[in-house]
């Protein structure tokens, strides 16, 4: 996605702690992911900054705006939760697999070949087919998420799994978007699709971030731009020209 957004923004690309090529973290909190990336602002960039997360990231970018607006001058979530209990509720197997993958020491293209064969309901047709029947042999998703997958740090796992209630306890949205004061850009997966976010959600948040820009992504779920690159980067483009413009 980033050779799409040349010439709009200088780029920076950190992976997070436990992810990529970054260090391991002794913990995996909330709060210790958004002061690594306020840290990588006052260091590396050196002025107010738009960020841009999807998942998780997006998690960290709403931290980081609450605590740290200073530093944030614009935010752009990608379908991350607004709340851990979303984390706790949902079905959280796959995730689990993805960590004894990782423990088991299972190459990129070993890891990528089993996300390919997993097996995936269809409630509107009650059936069960292999998500590469679902998406395609060669979608993007998966040689991505193999990658990042085989570099991630099993523990990092464990937050979003086993370990949601100590490392997200002050990650609520009724505490911290009143916080936040950038304009922000909403990306929503399609819940029939994937997507974490729920329209009930999107409703509690527009109460609570009433000048903020929503919008619901047609026939994609969480992955975004993964799934649909064009779409969601034709967001994301309109949103950074708007804030270039003001």
């Amino acid at each position: 996605m980033i050779p799409d957004l040349e010439g709009l923004a200088y780029i920076f690309a950190p992976d997070l702690r436990g992810h990529g090529k970054s260090d391991r973290g002794d913990n995996y909190k909330i709060q210790s992911y958004a002061e690594d990336i306020a840290t990588f602002i006052e260091k590396h960039i050196q002025k107010p900054t738009i960020v841009f997360g999807h998942s998780l990231g997006g998690m960290v970018g709403i931290m980081l705006a609450a605590t740290h607006p200073d530093l944030v001058k614009g935010l752009i979530i990608g379908d991350s939760p607004f709340n851990s209990d979303v984390l706790k509720s949902g079905d959280n197997s796959h995730v689990r697999r993805w960590k004894e993958m990782i423990e088991q020491g299972m190459t990129a293209e070993e890891i990528t070949e089993e996300l390919k064969n997993r097996e995936i309901y269809i409630p509107e047709e009650n059936k069960t087919i292999t998500a590469r029947e679902m998406y395609g042999e060669d979608d993007p998703y998966f040689e991505s998420m193999g990658i990042g997958l085989s570099q991630n740090d099993p523990a990092m796992l464990d937050a979003v799994t086993t370990k949601v209630g100590e490392n997200f306890a002050d990650y609520k949205m009724e505490n911290l978007f009143p916080k936040i004061k950038c304009p922000i850009l909403v990306l929503q997966g399609d819940p029939k699709h994937g997507g974490l976010l729920t329209d009930e959600y999107i409703e509690k948040a527009k109460a609570l971030l009433p000048n903020a820009k929503y919008y619901k992504c047609k026939n994609i779920g969480h992955g975004l731009y993964l799934e649909d690159k064009e779409q969601v980067v034709s967001q994301i483009v309109s949103f950074l020209k708007e804030q270039k413009n003001q």
